[in-house]
């Protein structure tokens, strides 16, 4: 009992951070030509008006596996966002993906930043969606459960790790 105690004082002790500043070898004002060198990418970038992304390796998250990319606003080079995701209850997707794993990536997050600064449920498209949101001065962090309303096997998660627009805060 005195050792059980002792570890939940050391985890609660263990300091989360002030700030983060990107995600895994990406720091916020790289340029994804610089991710591409980073990561070791050679597939080319896809555009739309809004964004232009660069597809990035499989990571593992345990035993979840996500789907990362990094994305520049259109018009600029410098990485503001990085989408990692997965889908769950179509043939091709893993089998092991699920609904489920929200959880245990909220979990993740926690032991890693502390608690989320807010969390909500709520219908979108009559689906049932459910966010988790991390803010630091540099980052906001969400996760999002998006699942079917008739078939809650069948959706998708996203992790979001979003560079602050640091010139925006200045207006407000």
């Amino acid at each position: 009992v005195a050792l059980a105690f002792v570890l939940v004082a050391i985890v609660a002790a263990q300091e989360k951070p002030k700030d983060v500043d990107g995600w895994g070898k990406i720091k916020w004002g790289m340029t994804l030509d610089q991710v591409r060198a980073a990561y070791g990418v050679e597939t080319t970038v896809e555009s739309n008006e809004y964004w232009t992304h660069l597809t990035l390796p499989p990571v593992k998250v345990g035993d979840i596996a996500l789907k990362p990319s990094a994305s520049a606003k259109h018009g600029s080079k410098q990485v503001t966002l990085i989408r990692l995701w997965e889908s769950f209850g179509l043939p091709d997707n893993a089998p092991s993906a699920g609904p489920s794993d929200f959880e245990t990536l909220r979990t993740l997050l926690i032991q890693k930043y502390g608690s989320p600064t807010s969390e909500e449920s709520k219908r979108e498209y009559g689906d049932p969606v459910r966010t988790a949101l991390w803010t630091f001065p540099s980052t906001s962090i969400q996760l999002t459960l998006t699942q079917k309303d008739r078939m809650p096997n069948l959706g998708k998660i996203e992790l979001e790790y979003k560079a602050t627009d640091k010139k925006a805060l200045e207006v407000l």
